[in-house]
């Protein structure tokens, strides 16, 4: 007879340190040349408030395969990466960043 014990946890939308680690993570893959990642943080920022979303660590995985897709066979730069995150729009929308804080705080306060 087994028992079950419910977990709950978070998983946290990408903040500047996770945005950060997963640029560098999924870029090792590929040649880079010249690459910011702060700049790639504060660039992501910039975008997720004008577009009052949030991105998914699955959105950076695909921005650097994106960008080594139209480099061609070149060295990734930062204005490659750049280029797709201005045109890229989060996929977590301002309602689900809503539901996820409300949820989040609800998951916190039944420690």
């Amino acid at each position: 007879n087994q028992k079950i014990f419910p977990i709950k946890m978070s998983i946290d939308l990408p903040e500047n340190e996770n945005m950060k680690a997963m640029f560098k993570y999924y870029l090792t893959d590929y040649p880079t040349e010249n690459i910011d990642y702060d700049e790639l943080c504060k660039e992501m920022v910039q975008r997720e408030q004008e577009t009052k979303g949030r991105f998914n660590n699955g959105q950076i995985k695909t921005i650097c395969e994106d960008a080594w897709d139209i480099c061609d066979g070149k060295p990734i730069t930062q204005s490659d990466i750049s280029s797709i995150i201005k045109e890229m729009f989060p996929e977590i929308d301002e309602e689900l960043v809503k539901k996820f804080n409300k949820d989040y705080e609800t998951l916190i306060a039944e420690k």
